[in-house]
């Protein structure tokens, strides 16, 4: 299995999107897979428990509510964060389970400041997504999301420093991917990535 990690805006998504169109890699994106789980009784029951009713809409989870919640409140970010890390690696393992040939990269943004790597068995490689930081500002105040509205300069500072700095990320890395370059040049690197995966698995 294979970790892969980055701060928001180093082109995390893409490296992961390259990695998916080989076949032999299955990727898993650890927000998406809560956001699923966001509709699961026990997962509702208990964010409602810790954030409140209020960011469940006619049983509908309200990212952006919850988001703006557990950004303002560090404890409540950090118990969230880790009852989330648990039950999605629990569910990631469960489809591992079924496919032990492939070559497993799980994408969690926040992999080394939740400790997910304690769930792994056999976590051997790390894959780190970097980027220059003008350039990751400029995608993440770019960005847009259906019904949701674009970042501020001060939410992405905010966030960012909730997130561990680019360079201690990179220091606990086993592959540095950096994405500041154009699309074809990083689906080169990426192509080279995965020669190395494969000979490492081999």
């Amino acid at each position: 299995m294979i970790g892969l990690t980055g701060n928001m805006g180093c082109g995390k998504s893409t490296v992961a999107e390259l990695l998916a169109k080989f076949p032999d890699v299955v990727v898993y994106n650890t927000d998406l897979i809560w956001r699923e789980m966001l509709n699961e009784r026990f997962v509702r029951d208990y964010v409602r428990f810790l954030i409140g009713g209020h960011v469940y809409i006619d049983g509908v989870p309200q990212i952006g509510a919850i988001s703006e919640v557990i950004f303002a409140d560090d404890e409540k970010r950090t118990t969230l964060e880790s009852f989330a890390a648990l039950h999605v690696m629990a569910e990631i393992m469960f489809r591992v389970g079924k496919q032990p040939e492939k070559i497993h990269v799980i994408e969690n943004a926040i992999l080394f400041e939740v400790g997910a790597e304690k769930y792994f068995i056999d976590l051997r490689e790390i894959i780190v997504v970097a980027c220059d930081e003008e350039e990751q500002l400029r995608r993440v105040l770019a960005r847009e999301i259906p019904g949701r509205p674009n970042l501020t300069r001060a939410q992405f500072d905010a966030r960012v420093a909730k997130q561990w700095p680019q360079e201690k990320k990179i220091a606990l890395a086993t592959h540095v991917i950096d994405t500041f370059c154009s699309l074809p040049e990083l689906e080169r690197r990426v192509k080279d990535l995965h020669a190395q995966l494969v000979g490492e698995k081999s």
